[in-house]
């Protein structure tokens, strides 16, 4: 991979003193009164609550999602009739787990980050920066090494491990107004940010421009399983 992240964490002055990201206008996907339209609206209330509700994603600032039926409660598991919704969106997407309109406590304390080092993540940096300025939540960076299979003992080039290891920390020192401590995993990606997930109130994940345009939402291969199990509400990113 190009690794263009320090550079622009250089560059970024919005890092410095960010004010908390606001949306003005949300898109709420679902039927009325159907339970993935009642989570849907739920996350809204928590992510954009005094936004004002439009009737069209191209119009909206966010756009949010609830979970497929047949998903299991508490996990996000986005159905194949939302996913055009995220697909090329220029706004922040996110899904709701299915029950969400029915937790108990949906405070935003813990926001977790997905960093792999690409520019995506920087913008899914910045957004859930500010988110956690605007709800005064704490912020976990994530890095995840992959493991190389195939051999007798699985494990991560010491190289990767290196450079996650110095993003994270650069990372962590840029973030003004915010706790933020950080995970350094071996592993699997999506399995490890699903694992991850069920310590955070929301996570935040960024998108690649190899897998659609400049300025749009894109789901990628590890994206698309962490869609499909994730313990908390997932807020994907557009792609610089």
């Amino acid at each position: 991979m190009h690794d263009d992240f320090e550079p622009a964490l250089d560059a970024l002055e919005s890092l410095d003193g960010a004010t908390p990201r606001q949306f003005a206008r949300v898109f709420i996907a679902g039927t009325d009164g159907g339970e993935s339209r009642r989570d849907a609206l739920a996350l809204a209330s928590v992510l954009a609550e005094s936004a004002e509700a439009v009737t069209s994603p191209e119009r909206a600032d966010l756009v949010v999602v609830g979970s497929a039926p047949d998903g299991l409660a508490g996990r996000v598991t986005l159905g194949l009739a939302e996913r055009p919704l995220l697909e090329g969106s220029p706004s922040p997407a996110a899904v709701a787990p299915r029950g969400f309109a029915y937790a108990g406590e949906r405070a935003l304390r813990r926001i977790a980050v997905g960093l792999d080092g690409g520019r995506g993540s920087l913008e899914a940096l910045e957004t859930a920066h500010r988110l956690a300025r605007a709800h005064d939540a704490g912020l976990c960076l994530i890095g995840v090494a992959e493991i190389e299979l195939g051999d007798d003992l699985p494990h991560a080039d010491p190289r990767e491990l290196t450079r996650l290891s110095r993003h994270l920390s650069l990372a962590s020192e840029r973030l003004a107004g915010v706790e933020a401590d950080t995970e350094l995993r071996e592993g699997i990606p999506d399995r490890v940010l699903i694992d991850l997930s069920a310590e955070a109130d929301l996570l935040v994940l960024g998108s690649r421009t190899t897998y659609g345009g400049g300025g749009q939402v894109a789901v990628g291969e590890v994206t698309a399983h962490v869609l499909r199990g994730a313990r908390c509400p997932t807020l994907l990113v557009p792609a610089p």
